[in-house]
């Protein structure tokens, strides 16, 4: 997969984000991380419809 559009590399990020990251790594703590990038994607491309085309075709 890949995207197109801007990136930002940020040293903080909201109280939310931090929140939200804790309750999907199932309370698992991010301390670790010193740096969040921020993506916002204007175009999305993946490849994978085309190989499972071909992988259902045989």
């Amino acid at each position: 997969m890949l995207t197109e559009g801007p990136a930002e590399v940020l040293a903080t990020v909201p109280d939310e984000v931090w929140e939200l990251t804790r309750r999907r790594n199932d309370g698992g703590s991010v301390e670790w991380a010193t740096a969040w990038l921020r993506m916002t994607p204007q175009r999305l491309l993946s490849f994978a419809e085309v190989a499972w085309r071909e992988s259902g075709s045989s």
